[in-house]
C-alpha cells in the first residue's frame, strides 16, 4: 500500500538528519510506490541537498512531491497533513503548527531516532523484483568476493570518468585484488572495456545499478564512484580538480603522480573511423569535428547558432571541412556520432576540435593516438544562463557582474576554466574562447579560431 511522509528539514542546521532521512527513504522505497512529501524553506535547497541522492539513479528511488514553506497560506497545514500518513519531526521553527494538527490527528509522528518508513509495505510485484536484486547482489558477491576483488560502481560525466581510468592502475596497485567495476551505460562499459587496470566490466540492468548504489547502509564493500560529487568542499582551490578529487576518494596518498594511461588497444575501431572518415568526405589532418552541445552546458548551440554557422563559413574558406559529433545541423557541416573509441579515433585523423567542455572531447584530449590535435575550448560568456538552472546561481553571477563589471566576470571565468589538462596528452595544443555578447564579436571570434586552426595545420604539415 502506497505511504506519504511529510517532513520539514531545518537545513543547514539538520543537514545530516536530512540525509539520513532521504537515505533511508531511497533504500527502503527504490521499487515502491511510497511518497516523501518535503516541505523546503527556500527553493534553491531541493538541488543542492536532494539532488546528491538522486542524481545518477537509473530509476525513479520512491516518490518526492516539494513544497516551499512561503507558499503555504494560512489554513493549508491541515490540507497538507490530510495527503499525509506520517510526519517525520524536526527542529524547524515552521514546523510548530504541523506537528500540532499531526498530534490532534493522531498520526504516527518519526523522530530523528527513529527507524522511519519501518511501516512501508511493498506491493507484491515491488517485493518481487527487490528479491530478485537481493538475489542478483548476492550472486555478484559470491562470484566475485570482497577477499579477491574491489567493486566499483561507475555511473558519472565522462570526463570524470576518464579521471578514473587514469588512476585506476595505481589504485589496483594499492588494493592488491583485482578490480570490477559495474556499469548500466554502455558507454562507460565501452570505455572501461579498454582500460589495463579493469580486470572485469560487469554491465548490469539500471534497476540491480540503482539497488547496489541505494544499499548505502549495510557496510556493503563497494565503492560509488557517484560520491565523488558530494565529498567535502571546504579548502579547495581552483588548482584542486576533479583528478585530486578521484585521487582522495580512492584513498590513494596525496603524494601520488597520476599516470597517462593508454588504452590497450583501439586499432579495430581507429579501422572503422577511417572508413566513416572517408564516406564523409573528411581529409585527414584538414577536417575539424565540433562539439556543439553537452550535458554540462546543454542547450549551447541553442543559444549560439550564429557563432558555429560563421565557424562553419570560416573554416571551409580556409580549406577546412567541419564535422558535428551529433546530430545538430549545421548548414556546410556534416554529422557522425559514433561509439566513444571511434570518436576518439576519428578525433585523431580529423586533427582538430573545437568544443564546449563536455566529456567526449576531453576523452579525445586524453587518448587521441595523434601526433598533433589542436583543441579549442568554447566557453559561455557571463550572461549565458542556459547551464544555471538553479536560481541562486544565476541571482549570484547577475550580482557580481552589477557590483564588479563584465571584465572581472570574464577574468573570473577564464581562471575557473579548462582545469583537467593534467589528463591530457603532450601532443594537444590548446586555447580557450570566451564568448562575446554580441553576435559580431563571435564572428570576429570564429575568424581567430579558423585562423588558429590553419596555422596550427601548416606547422604540423
Amino acid at each position: 500500500m502506497s505511504r506519504r511522509y511529510l517532513m520539514m528539514p531545518n537545513l543547514p542546521k539538520e543537514e545530516a538528519l536530512f540525509q539520513n532521512v532521504v537515505a533511508a527513504f531511497v533504500e527502503k522505497a527504490i521499487f515502491s510506490e511510497a511518497e516523501l512529501i518535503i516541505v523546503w524553506e527556500k527553493e534553491e535547497d531541493i538541488q543542492t541537498y536532494l539532488g546528491r541522492w538522486l542524481y545518477g539513479l537509473p530509476v525513479q528511488a520512491g516518490r518526492f512531491r516539494h513544497l516551499l514553506r512561503t507558499n503555504l497560506q494560512e489554513g493549508q497545514e491541515g490540507q497538507l497533513l490530510s495527503a499525509a500518513d506520517a510526519y517525520i519531526i524536526g527542529r524547524h521553527p515552521g514546523e510548530l503548527p504541523l506537528i500540532d494538527i499531526a498530534f490532534r490527528k493522531g498520526m504516527p509522528i518519526f523522530g530523528p531516532e527513529d527507524d522511519w518508513f519501518h511501516d512501508l509495505e511493498l506491493l507484491p510485484e515491488e517485493q518481487a523484483r527487490q528479491d530478485a536484486c537481493e538475489k542478483l547482489m548476492q550472486d555478484l558477491l559470491l562470484r566475485f568476493p570482497q577477499k579477491t576483488h574491489e567493486l566499483l560502481l561507475v555511473h558519472q560525466g565522462l570526463g570524470e570518468s576518464s579521471a578514473l581510468f587514469c588512476w585506476l592502475q595505481a589504485y589496483r596497485a594499492s588494493a592488491g585484488k583485482k578490480l570490477l567495476l559495474i556499469c548500466f551505460q554502455a558507454s562507460r562499459g565501452a570505455l572501461f572495456s579498454q582500460c589495463p587496470a579493469a580486470d572485469v566490466v560487469a554491465m548490469v540492468q539500471p534497476f540491480l545499478y540503482a539497488y547496489l548504489a541505494t544499499r548505502r547502509r549495510n557496510g556493503n564493500p563497494w565503492k560509488n564512484f557517484l560520491a565523488l560529487h558530494f565529498m567535502p568542499l571546504e579548502g579547495e582551490t581552483k588548482d584542486w580538480t576533479v583528478i585530486e578529487k578521484t585521487r582522495q576518494f580512492l584513498g590513494l596518498p596525496g603524494g601520488a603522480e597520476l599516470p597517462l594511461v593508454q588504452p590497450k588497444s583501439i586499432a579495430q575501431e581507429a579501422q572503422s573511423a577511417v572508413a566513416a572518415a572517408q564516406e564523409l568526405g573528411l581529409p585527414r589532418g584538414r577536417s575539424v569535428m565540433l562539439f556543439t552541445d553537452g550535458f554540462s552546458f546543454s542547450k549551447f548551440y541553442e543559444a549560439h547558432p550564429d557563432f558555429w554557422a560563421a565557424l562553419v563559413q570560416e573554416l571551409r574558406q580556409r580549406g577546412f571541412a567541419a564535422v558535428v559529433n551529433g546530430e545538430t545541423q549545421i548548414p556546410g557541416a556534416k554529422n557522425v556520432f559514433l561509439p566513444i573509441w571511434e570518436t576518439v579515433a576519428l578525433a585523431s585523423w580529423c586533427g582538430h576540435i573545437v568544443s564546449i567542455s563536455t566529456g567526449m572531447s576531453e576523452l579525445c584530449c586524453t587518448f587521441a593516438p595523434a601526433a598533433h590535435l589542436s583543441m579549442t575550448m568554447v566557453w559561455p560568456n557571463a550572461r549565458d544562463p542556459y547551464h544555471c538552472q538553479d536560481a541562486m546561481r544565476w541571482r549570484w553571477r547577475m550580482e557580481m557582474i552589477q557590483d564588479y563589471g563584465m571584465t572581472f566576470m570574464e577574468h573570473m571565468i577564464a581562471s575557473m576554466h579548462r582545469y583537467e589538462d593534467r589528463l591530457w596528452k603532450e601532443n594537444v595544443d590548446a586555447a580557450d574562447v570566451i564568448l562575446a555578447v554580441d553576435d559580431a564579436g563571435n564572428r570576429a571570434f570564429a575568424a581567430q579560431i579558423a585562423d588558429r586552426i590553419a596555422e596550427r595545420s601548416r606547422a604540423w604539415n
